[in-house]
């Protein structure tokens, strides 16, 4: 019976940079990481780890999003009755709704 274990496992095991990849490939059979995500292995434990330019998606289970640019923007803090708006992929204060730009040119 340990010989079947073993024959079995040695056909599952994949050879990455020579290094064995079992463990993701078992991880990836019950728990496949989402969108955006990959399957890592180090020290024997797999992870789903998120790709370049991705962060975890707290909605979404082992999957990754890309980062919201409002995030770093502190519109309130900044400037009063403004609000974060997302223009070309970089997060940006402008006035809330009812409000314009003003300026004491006292």
């Amino acid at each position: 019976m340990l010989s079947d274990i073993l024959k079995f496992v040695a056909k599952k095991l994949i050879i990455v940079n020579q290094k064995p990849f079992l463990a993701c490939e078992i991880f990836e059979e019950s728990t496949p990481c989402g969108e955006n995500a990959y399957c890592s292995s180090a020290g024997g434990s797999a992870e789903c780890v998120c790709e370049d330019g991705y962060e975890t998606d707290p909605d979404v289970v082992r999957a990754c999003r890309r980062p919201d640019p409002c995030n770093d923007v502190d519109c309130p803090g900044t400037f009063t009755n403004s609000e974060c708006a997302i223009i070309n992929s970089l997060g940006k204060c402008l006035c809330s709704n009812n409000y314009e730009i003003w300026q004491d040119n006292s």
